[in-house]
């Protein structure tokens, strides 16, 4: 999904609504705002610890604590 949007006053961004419900923020929630190369990334913060279950699957690969351990030893 992509939309195109304007930096108004203050330099304030405003979220189109489409994007807004599609990642479920509104109002007060909270976002991290990032710079990947020449994008800004914005990414919203999970509002309960519930919410972060999860986040990190997939990151690394099934091996990768084990092979750490081993460095370790």
């Amino acid at each position: 999904m992509s939309e195109i949007t304007k930096i108004g006053r203050k330099s304030q961004l405003v979220i189109p609504k489409a994007v807004r419900e599609r990642v479920g923020v509104g109002e007060g929630d909270r976002v991290f705002v990032s710079v990947v190369g020449e994008a800004i990334v914005i990414v919203p913060l999970p509002r309960t610890v519930k919410e972060l279950s999860g986040m990190g699957r997939g990151l690394y690969s099934r091996d990768h604590v084990s092979s750490l351990r081993d460095e370790w030893e």
